[in-house]
Parts: C-alpha cells; sequence; structure tokens
C-alpha cells in the first residue's frame, strides 16, 4: 500500500484554508492501514506543495481522502463565513444495470465501475481533534459498497420501486452512509461517476438553505 501525504493553502476573502491528505486503498481489501487512521496525522506532516505540483500529485494518485477546513475570519463580524470541516473518503465498486427509459424499454444489462466519493462535515471536531475515526467512515463506505459489490443492482430491493439510474444509486448510497454515521457527523454529499465513455456524473446533498 501506497501512503502519501499532502497539503496545499488557498486563501479566499476572509481566509479559507485548504488542507488535504492522500492515501490509496481498496474498499474490498479490508481495514486501512493504521498510517491513514487520523490520529497519526498532525500539522507537522503537511507540506505546501506548488498548484502545479498538486494537479500532478492527483493524477498520480488516487485521492481516497481529504480534509478541507473552512475557517471564519472572526474579527470580521459581516463575514458570511462559517467554520467547518469537512471530510470525504472515495471508494469504487462494480456492479451492472439496466435503465428503464419513458417509453418502457429497458436497456441491456451492463457492467460499471462506480466510483464513490463521501462528504462528511462538523463544525466541532471531537475529543481527539477529527470529525471521525476515518476507520469507522471507512467501514461505513465499505459496508455500503460490499452489499453492492459484483450484483445486479436492478435486483435489490431498493430498486424495486425507482428506476436503476445514476441517480437512485448516489441517493441510495447517500442514505445508507447517513444511517450509519454518529451524532455530531453530517453527511455534506455524494458524488458517483461510472466508467464507460462520457457518462453524466451524479451528484446528491441535504438542501442548502
Amino acid at each position: 500500500m501506497h501512503i502519501f501525504v499532502k497539503a496545499g493553502a488557498q486563501r479566499k476573502r476572509t481566509g479559507q484554508a485548504r488542507r488535504r491528505r492522500v492515501g490509496t486503498w481498496s474498499p474490498l481489501a479490508g481495514p486501512c492501514s493504521e498510517e491513514l487512521r487520523g490520529d497519526s496525522l498532525d500539522s507537522s506532516c503537511l507540506l505546501p506543495y506548488s498548484a502545479g505540483r498538486r494537479s500532478r500529485l492527483r493524477r498520480r494518485y488516487h485521492g481516497v481522502c481529504s480534509l478541507r477546513a473552512a475557517h471564519q475570519d472572526l474579527t470580521t463580524t459581516t463575514s458570511k463565513w462559517t467554520a467547518m470541516h469537512y471530510l470525504s473518503l472515495t471508494a469504487e465498486f462494480k456492479a451492472s444495470h439496466a435503465v428503464t427509459f419513458p417509453d418502457g424499454q429497458r436497456e441491456p444489462l451492463h457492467t460499471h465501475d462506480w466510483w464513490v466519493r463521501v462528504w462528511v462535515k462538523a463544525r466541532a471536531l471531537n475529543h481527539w481533534d477529527v470529525i471521525i475515526d476515518f476507520k469507522d467512515l471507512q467501514d461505513i463506505i465499505v459496508r455500503v459498497c460490499r452489499e453492492l459489490h459484483d450484483t445486479n443492482i436492478n435486483e435489490h430491493p431498493y430498486f424495486k420501486t425507482v428506476n436503476c439510474t445514476a441517480e437512485r444509486v448516489t441517493e441510495y448510497v447517500f442514505k445508507q452512509v447517513e444511517s450509519g454515521l454518529p451524532e455530531g457527523v453530517t453527511l455534506d454529499r455524494v458524488h458517483l461517476r461510472r466508467t464507460g465513455g462520457e457518462l453524466p456524473e451524479a451528484e446528491y446533498a441535504h438542501a442548502r438553505d
């Protein structure tokens, strides 16, 4: 397993800072390496990189986790920014599906590699300064992926009454992950894309006020 940690700083308006940590793991290969656990990462191992360097690293490594913290400038009372911590994990699974069109015709059953990115957020960190134990979040996502991996999604009970579109698969993943999160951690959104040409990507999120 290859582990890589990186960070880059960006400033927006009142001071939004972004940090990223990236590694690689297979959602079906079992528990994550201890090196990826949140309690083993601190600011001393986060080194700055140029935008070009970050771009090259993103192409080289399949980003599976990133941490973004947006900090409010407390000296500016008119600021519209709200302090929020974000954590995302990416997982992949392989599954078949077939979409039914409005005229009642169903496309041939076919298989995709499904790539899912899950974002969680929290206004405050827990007692050891993370949003959620990295392994706990990974376990939740892996459980959902394993349920769909190497299956015909159309045969899943959830999809007996809804069309098996990318949007519905994204919605299903969102609901399953959300139900497993502990109190104080909110699921922000789920982003999904599929292999197989220029296919549209789907995203499901709570409506923002």
